[in-house]
């Protein structure tokens, strides 16, 4: 997983004793282990993900681990799709671009769209790297190959990391030190790939070097190989990367529970609040309430919490793309939609001393029009804050100015005014330091409570 705490992989070790006759290998079956202070758990099958007869291989995980690509020997070699709920692998899905040749080596980009793997229309064809995108309602479009980054000779095991735009996979072409080697290669904003960069000795070698797999601090990389000085076969390898590679993303990651402490599986939606588009859409777990959301840098995030009977909860992000890796770690407790229940819009914005909402205000706000429009009965106060800075006197009425204007946007859709109240507190009741920059933005806030 993007948080290197999770490890899936595949094994043909004999603990269950069936060979093929004409491979003498024993099946591969599915397995993880957990980094936990500091050492890796004991290796345990997934079951349900390994059946008695045929290979069973993990070839990709979503960054949260809540989906793996499976490959099966099934008709020349197919992709299928499990998901997590709570502890539980549900049945696999084969994806609908599976053909009678061979596909497998999947990797997810982190919002969710676009599915890098491996396809070869022939089973002992060339291997190369297709891409397929996927609809916010789950349709796969047809499948296109990457040219640029193609060749004669086979790619394998294809890996976009977090930051969205750095692919890395294995080719027995390009620059070529033996066997696979693995790969470096940036999209450029035009869509274009760089020159693939081989990642060089002591990763490659002469022998297969596959399946690699990066952190999303860029600092751990995991990957196959039958390099001498192994146990045998295909291997795993860690390795610790240099500080300079540098990737821009921000690593959110949490749990979600209610006012009792119980996980809640909640939607968690983000929403690029510069055009309002919804980028991608994931859920918590429901039995840890666990989430990872990955977020590349260079937009403004809008990110929603969301469950039904319960206040949406909100967080931003904003990453400048110089700025490099930061993960974040917030706890999500929700509220159930009760008199008193509040909770502050963090993706409220306005020019610095002013009260005219800014443009990336609106996806937030139609959030609070849609729970106004589902629940009817709802009165609501809109109050505002306002940091130290200045006199209290000003501040006292920049803040109701800013809630009148909340108001004033949320009327327009066609709420009720007498189901809103407005109130501004200027810089009383700070929820945090105003000593720091970072205290007095958190001072500068927006909430609505339930009447």
């Amino acid at each position: 997983t993007a948080d290197h705490l999770q490890l899936f992989f595949t094994s043909t070790r004999p603990d269950r004793g069936m060979f093929f006759k004409t491979e003498q290998l024993v099946q591969e079956d599915i397995y993880t282990a957990l980094f936990n202070q500091g050492k890796w758990t004991t290796p345990t099958k997934i079951k349900s993900l390994s059946e008695q007869r045929g290979h069973d291989a993990c070839v990709g995980i979503s960054e949260d681990g809540q989906m793996m690509f499976v490959y099966k020997g099934t008709n020349g070699g197919d992709l299928y799709t499990s998901d997590l709920a709570g502890t539980e692998w549900g049945k696999v899905k084969s994806l609908p671009f599976n053909t009678t040749g061979f596909e497998g080596a999947a990797s997810l980009s982190p919002d969710g769209k676009t599915l890098y793997f491996i396809h070869t229309s022939e089973i002992a064809g060339d291997r190369d790297i297709y891409t397929s995108t996927r609809t916010l309602g789950g349709k796969w479009s047809k499948p296109i190959p990457l040219q640029s980054i193609n060749t004669k000779y086979d790619e394998e095991s294809p890996f976009i990391h977090p930051d969205g735009k750095t692919l890395y996979f294995s080719s027995k072409g390009h620059s070529n030190m033996g066997g696979y080697d693995i790969f470096r290669t940036t999209r450029n904003d035009d869509g274009s790939w760089t020159e693939p960069e081989n990642l060089g000795y002591p990763i490659n070698s002469t022998a297969d070097d596959v399946y690699f797999v990066l952190a999303a601090n860029g600092l751990l990389g995991f990957y196959s190989s039958d390099k001498e000085g192994g146990y045998g076969k295909q291997d795993i390898y860690i390795i610790k990367l240099n500080k300079n590679n540098d990737y821009a993303l921000e690593l959110l990651t949490g749990e979600v529970r209610d006012e009792t402490g119980k996980a809640i599986e909640a939607d968690i939606m983000v929403t690029d609040n510069s055009t309002n588009e919804l980028i991608a859409k994931f859920r918590s777990n429901s039995e840890n309430g666990k989430f990872l959301v990955s977020l590349p840098c260079g937009k403004n995030y809008g990110i929603h919490i969301e469950k039904d009977g319960f206040l949406f909860h909100s967080e931003n992000a904003q990453l400048e793309c110089q700025v490099g890796f930061i993960e974040v770690n917030k706890n999500i407790q929700l509220m159930s939609a009760h008199a008193g229940a509040k909770t502050i819009l963090n993706n409220i914005f306005f020019d610095s001393g002013k009260s005219v909402l800014k443009n990336e205000s609106f996806p937030e706000l139609q959030k609070l029009v849609n729970l106004l429009q589902s629940n009817p009965s709802i009165r609501i106060e809109i109050s505002g804050y306002t940091d130290n800075s200045g006199d209290e006197a000003s501040n006292l009425i920049l803040s109701e100015m800013r809630a009148q204007e909340v108001m004033d946007y949320i009327v327009n859709k066609g709420i009720s005014k007498t189901r809103i109240l407005t109130k501004g507190y200027g810089s009383s009741r700070a929820v945090s330091t105003n000593e720091t920059e970072s205290g007095r933005k958190l001072n500068r806030r927006t909430e609505f409570k339930i009447l």
